[in-house]
């Protein structure tokens, strides 16, 4: 059986899929040149942009309930999320 990205090659190569390959390309090229678009784009990009390492909630305080990312129950016994367990 052949993969997708196998048929869709395939299907990209015939009349009907070159028809379809332009009428996107002319889509996409007229989104974005149109400026409600380019809004639209940068104000996700700044939202997104602004939650990146960000571990606070909405009000500023940081988020409660459970163990930091990273860490599991071992590390939460020890007392600590880094190095190897004590051996002694």
């Amino acid at each position: 059986m052949a993969s997708l990205l196998g048929k869709i090659a395939s299907f990209a190569r015939t009349p009907a899929g070159q028809r379809a390959l332009r009428t996107a390309t002319t889509k996409a090229q007229e989104l974005a040149r149109d400026p409600r678009t380019k809004d639209r784009v940068a104000q996700v990009r700044e939202r997104l942009q602004g939650q990146v390492g960000s571990r606070t909630r909405d009000d500023g305080s940081p988020p409660t309930g459970g163990p930091a990312a990273g860490s599991t129950a071992a590390d939460d016994e020890r007392g600590r999320a880094d190095g190897p367990p004590d051996r002694s």
